[in-house]
């Protein structure tokens, strides 16, 4: 399955300037390795496009903000990766919601994945879990429609 829709990569055309910005303390600290970026570029330069910017950091919601709207200046597609757990510190989609002005909503498309996924209800999983189910009002959910195994 191709990485990018190619109706949008036609759109784009030679202009497109994409961004990945790689979330997270642990990564900054050299604890955790960055391993998503490299996924991601690698995938993208196979299916012909080359990454313009790559940024990693903190989960700090004041430079979050101020890093995702100077992206969203500069590039034509921009993808997170990190700061979407259940912890506490995961503020991405708090954050997101904020630059995109969109509130967060439970995804029903979510739980059923998760269900799948887990193979328990939902409804004695923890409150840290519930963060897992939230989205963006009004987007669709990607992973969320291709089945899992």
């Amino acid at each position: 399955m191709p990485l990018l829709h190619m109706d949008l990569a036609t759109q784009m055309g030679n202009e497109m300037k994409i961004e990945i910005l790689s979330i997270g303390n642990e990564i900054l600290s050299g604890a955790t390795v960055d391993t998503n970026f490299v996924y991601l570029a690698s995938r993208l330069l196979e299916e012909g496009y080359q990454v313009a910017f790559h940024e990693v950091i903190p989960d700090d919601p004041e430079i979050m903000k101020e890093v995702f709207q100077r992206a969203l200046q500069r590039s034509s597609i921009v993808i997170t990766t990190g700061g979407l757990g259940p912890t506490i510190d995961d503020r991405t989609r708090g954050v997101t919601a904020d630059v995109f002005d969109k509130k967060l909503v439970l995804s029903e498309d979510v739980k059923e994945y998760l269900i799948k996924r887990y193979g328990k209800d939902l409804s004695t999983i923890d409150v840290q879990s519930m963060v897992q189910r939230l989205y963006h009002a009004g987007l669709s959910v990607p992973f969320a429609a291709r089945s899992h195994s």
